[in-house]
């Protein structure tokens, strides 16, 4: 059970998976952005100005725990192996409309804590990130900081996509998502406060996502935005899941990806609700985007 529920919490703010070895990592059209609150004057519309050339070093990371428990016992929490890593994104070009391709590639990865990992199984994910050094990709982002494409190539080097495998890459794209920010098309102020909503199939079932972001500052060309994320199932017999997220993200508009964030997730997956051997597993997550 502490598997499954680690796989599935892991891929909740993903939008791919993968397919094969061979075969490249997609992501879907993005979301669609709504304006809830102008904010207060002056406003003006949010748009981001890439520069072609520029090179952007983040780091991700992310540290997941997990609190099973069911109607008939109660297990301790459980550290999930952590994992952090370096990407680079270079612009590549910006077109007349603003949008911007990068190309991604990987400088670095690894544990930043081995969970309640045992030896065998900590020097086979030891040896999957090192081959994932040098994992390369591509990345085409709106002006408005949507993503039309998202592929990340899997190297040659790279060991058959195990279960561990897939759930690294897997965590990477969350981590790479996370680092993302959408933006309005109206005109905002302090204040401003929009909506991002999108339906996502994951595990064979549709989580349903609202982001909402508010404009808490601007200084010079940076952003600072507030978000808070809720995470629902669509309607399924026997589950339900309660899920949030919130946190503070700092954004230059030249870059795609978030200059810093911190973002704190809990999750709670229901299942066989409402029968004697109802469960419940709670999944808390951390995740940290800092530039280089």
């Amino acid at each position: 059970m502490r598997f499954s529920l680690a796989l599935f919490g892991l891929s909740l703010l993903t939008h791919a998976a993968c397919e094969s070895r061979t075969a490249p990592l997609l992501a879907p059209p993005g979301p669609v952005v709504t304006l809830n609150i102008e904010g207060s004057e002056p406003r003006d519309p949010l748009r981001y100005a890439y520069e072609k050339l520029l090179t952007q070093s983040v780091i991700l990371s992310i540290q997941l725990t997990m609190s099973p428990d069911n109607a008939d016992s109660e297990s301790p929490a459980v550290l999930v192996p952590g994992l952090e890593v370096t990407v680079n994104a270079v612009t590549i070009e910006v077109d007349e409309a603003g949008t911007g391709r990068f190309a991604l590639s990987l400088a670095g990865a690894h544990l930043i804590s081995d969970g309640e990992l045992k030896d065998e199984a900590r020097v086979a994910l030891n040896t999957t990130l090192a081959a994932l050094d040098g994992l390369s990709g591509r990345m085409v982002v709106t002006n408005l900081g949507e993503v039309s494409e998202l592929v990340l190539d899997v190297p040659e080097t790279l060991p058959a996509l195990t279960p561990t495998t897939r759930t690294l890459l897997l965590r990477l794209k969350d981590s790479m998502k996370g680092a993302l920010s959408p933006l309005p098309v109206e005109a905002v102020g302090l204040g401003g406060q929009w909506q991002r909503r999108s339906v996502t199939k994951v595990v064979g079932v549709d989580v349903i996502q609202t982001a909402t972001y508010t404009l808490l500052s601007m200084q010079g060309d940076r952003w600072r935005l507030h978000v808070a994320q809720q995470s629902e199932l669509a309607p399924t017999e026997g589950k339900r899941l309660e899920g949030y997220a919130k946190g503070e993200l700092e954004v230059d508009p030249r870059r795609p990806l978030v200059d810093s964030a911190t973002l704190t997730l809990k999750q709670t997956l229901l299942t066989n609700v409402n029968t004697a051997s109802a469960s419940r597993d709670e999944l808390s997550a951390v995740l940290s985007v800092r530039t280089r």
